[in-house]
């Protein structure tokens, strides 16, 4: 039925709103807000997504790692509004956490790509309306004279590609807990690569977070966006070439958020700020790492010194967390320990002798243990 209604409209060259979401946002009426009332009354030709066969895209070229079903779902919604020339997408999201705030970046560059107008409406319940048909209206003011042009797919996928010149970058390693950030620089020394931790939570961190990013994203996509554009400028003011000399850290895994979007989200943005040549750096946890872009006997060194640094590391950890409860002079372990950190990141540097990290133990741990 939607596909015939489209295709009437369609021969009388008529503009049609889809409107994407979820299923309990588009049909239930407190959390859409009567959206499609607004349309109607105006004289508008509105259909909810769910009405169309979901289109059959292959879109891993265009949104990359979508983790989410319903994420995967709306995309091609999207996709569909963005290339056919009679449709206009009517974003409709609640809260707009999760996969509708994370979308919201995707779907900004494809329209942005199609040249087409784009209305999202975060409903989340309001008891009125009337400031959802201002926008409405407002927004067809814009599509009833927009010209609408035929956009292929391959127009809006992505390019994500890596140089294979780590070696010749610098590489910042995001704040993951100091002492996880400072090993992960050491593993990365041992095997002959320059890194270092971006400093965290700084103003113009916090400053370029609030300037690109949506408020709806979590603290923690924030934090790391923000850390890595400041680190990126303040490089290029040391005189660093952002594209040629640096390379940024953000592991991923098989999930959500975090684990699967903030770098592409990141490398979107160094894109469109014209920092496209910075290298991204996202070994995948279900890939073993083998998609480090360094040799194979690097990243066999890297992987090695990781897994012992990592265990080396959590005794340093669980050994300071033990003792402090029982310090005479509050303040003292965690000094003491900051101390023979040091270190233990120049063992991890060197190559993570395992006899040299034995003896650091028992000479650090054991001899004062008592103290």
């Amino acid at each position: 039925m939607g596909a015939q209604i489209v295709e009437k409209l369609r021969k009388k060259k008529e503009k049609i709103f889809l409107g994407i979401g979820r299923g309990y946002t588009i049909f239930d009426n407190m959390a859409s807000s009567k959206i499609h009332e607004l349309f109607i009354v105006n004289g508008l030709h509105f259909i909810p997504c769910f009405f169309l066969k979901q289109p059959d895209y292959n879109f891993s070229e265009i949104v990359r790692h979508m983790y989410w079903f319903q994420g995967r779902e709306m995309t091609r919604y999207n996709i569909l509004a963005a290339v056919d020339e009679n449709i206009y997408g009517v974003r409709e999201t609640n809260f707009n956490c999760g996969p509708d705030a994370m979308l919201s970046y995707h779907e900004t560059r494809i329209f942005d790509i199609a040249d087409k107008p784009y209305l999202t409406l975060q409903t989340d319940g309001h008891n009125s309306n009337a400031q959802f048909g201002t926008r409405a209206m407002a927004n067809f003011e814009v599509v009833k004279n927009h010209k609408s042009r035929h956009v292929k797919l391959k127009e809006l996928e992505t390019v994500f590609k890596n140089t294979d010149d780590l070696k010749e970058r610098l590489l910042g390693i995001p704040d993951m807990g100091t002492e996880s950030a400072e090993m992960l620089v050491a593993v990365f020394r041992s095997a002959g690569y320059r890194a270092e931790v971006m400093p965290t939570k700084t103003p113009e961190s916090e400053a370029y977070a609030r300037k690109y990013l949506i408020t709806n994203n979590c603290l923690p996509m924030h934090i790391l966006f923000g850390d890595v554009f400041a680190w990126v400028h303040s490089k290029q003011r040391e005189g660093f070439d952002p594209n040629n000399e640096l390379a940024v850290f953000i592991p991923m895994a098989g999930g959500p958020c975090r684990l699967g979007q903030y770098h592409i989200i990141v490398k979107q943005f160094l894109d469109e700020c014209s920092f496209n040549g910075v290298m991204i750096v996202n070994p995948a946890a279900y890939l073993d790492w083998e998609n480090l872009p360094v040799s194979v006997k690097e990243r066999g060194i890297i992987r090695r010194n990781l897994a012992k640094a990592s265990i080396a590391s959590d005794v340093l950890m669980n050994a300071q967390l033990s003792l402090r409860p029982y310090e005479i002079i509050k303040g003292s372990t965690d000094k003491f320990f900051s101390e023979i950190r040091k270190e233990f990141l120049t063992i991890v540097g060197d190559g993570c002798d395992f006899k040299k990290l034995k003896a650091f133990y028992e000479k650090v741990l054991l001899k004062n243990a008592g103290k």
